[in-house]
């Protein structure tokens, strides 16, 4: 037997009722959070990529912005761990 409209509940007030799930601030943490190591990760090839662009105004501003991140990724060595599973795997950046 179905329950009138009015009588429902949905599972979403059941769970905030409860206390389920994670705040909005802890999940706002983790995708900076994931962000942030997915751009250092990565930083090595971000500047490369930037200094293979056409020379101009643009060129310039994202050689300047990726500079910082090339050097705290190659500093921490976290930029190794790209080129570890490129060179396993043969994957790269001109690899179809």
């Amino acid at each position: 037997m179905v329950k009138p409209a009015e009588q429902r509940v949905d599972i979403g007030g059941r769970r905030t009722q409860a206390g389920c799930g994670v705040s909005q601030s802890a999940a706002k943490l983790a995708v900076a959070v994931f962000f942030v190591a997915g751009i250092l990760l990565n930083g090595h090839h971000i500047y490369s990529e930037a200094t293979r662009r056409p020379y101009g105004f643009w060129w310039t501003v994202w050689v300047n912005a990726s500079k910082p991140l090339d050097y705290i990724s190659s500093a921490t060595r976290l930029s190794s761990a790209r080129t570890w599973i490129e060179n396993t795997f043969g994957q790269t950046e001109d690899t179809p």
